[in-house]
């Protein structure tokens, strides 16, 4: 199958919205709760296991996103 421009860029920018959402997710799931611990002011570590699971759930999506967005690239290769 030959891939023309127009459809080489719709995959191309389908696989660079994923990477974005994948950084958006990094950064309010992940960034944002840990930088807010850190700028508290408390000199105690948290101790909410809910903060660490939420953080590793966002990771995780983001990982999944990010590769997700290499898998679409795989479309190019054709």
């Amino acid at each position: 199958m030959i891939v023309t421009d127009a459809e080489r860029e719709r995959i191309k920018l389908r696989a660079a919205a994923l990477d974005r959402v994948s950084t958006a997710c990094t950064t309010i799931g992940v960034l944002t709760p840990l930088a807010g611990t850190f700028f508290s002011g408390s000199t105690t570590a948290p101790t909410d296991w809910k903060l660490f699971v939420a953080c590793f759930l966002y990771l995780g999506g983001a990982l999944v996103l990010h590769y997700a967005a290499l898998f679409v690239l795989d479309g190019l290769g054709e």
